[in-house]
């Protein structure tokens, strides 16, 4: 399905394992880290924390808030757990970098990591100058996103139009929006578009008026936003 996005004046991007390909692994250490972390907390088995790492996840929308609600964690330690993990599996993309760079309008990231965390892997993604700003979690109180109320927190935090708004995030197609809590399927406040990993965004042949077209793989190179094929 062909999307017209020439009306978009902001551009919202989730970080991990969309500003970079999920195939980098960088996201199974920060996984890793994390079942260190519940295990030293609750002294389950290592088999049993991660297991409830994930019903944390599946029924707060983050680990780190159920870890907050049901054993006081202070969100600051959690978070200093990733602060020195390598970025090595981190690389820069000159196309992905002129892309964006060529996206008019408003570039912000949106994140439930941390404030630390988003700036390292910017800096190391090379991405650092071109987004205005980034709504990480402290931001948004510790609601994580696809909650409606973290879309609610940072949309008037940064007066967000979501009618004018493309929503690049590498959450399943399934999951809620967050601008009105429907689906991605049916909803109609912002346009969405699907992507797995920086790879997987969207590869435009220049022509003139500008579409994009065949698999999703990179940021358009087009110099305004055009039609672009939302993942399924």
């Amino acid at each position: 399905m062909i999307a017209d996005l020439t009306h978009v004046d902001t551009w919202l991007f989730d970080l991990d394992n969309t500003l970079y390909p999920a195939e980098s692994g960088f996201m199974a250490e920060v996984t890793g880290r994390m079942t260190d972390f519940v295990q030293k907390v609750t002294g389950l088995p290592r088999d049993q924390a991660f297991r409830l790492q994930k019903d944390y996840l599946a029924e707060h929308g983050l680990t780190l808030r159920g870890l907050m609600l049901n054993h006081g964690v202070d969100p600051a330690e959690f978070h200093a757990i990733f602060h020195d993990l390598s970025l090595e599996a981190l690389a820069q993309d000159p196309d992905l970098v002129g892309a964006l760079s060529r996206l008019p309008g408003r570039r912000l990231v949106f994140t439930n990591a941390d404030a630390i965390h988003a700036e390292r892997v910017l800096a190391r993604l090379g991405l650092a100058g071109l987004f205005e700003g980034v709504f990480h979690i402290a931001s948004a109180g510790y609601v994580p996103k696809p909650s409606p109320e973290a879309f609610a927190r940072m949309s008037a935090a940064h007066a967000i139009d979501p009618g004018a708004t493309a929503f690049i995030w590498s959450v399943p197609p399934e999951e809620p929006t967050g601008f009105d809590g429907r689906t991605s399927r049916n909803t109609r406040s912002a346009p969405l578009q699907r992507a797995t990993s920086s790879r997987r965004i969207s590869r435009c042949r220049p022509r003139p008026r500008p579409r994009c077209s065949g698999p999703m793989h990179k940021l358009s190179k087009c110099a305004s936003p055009a039609p672009v094929e939302r993942m399924p």
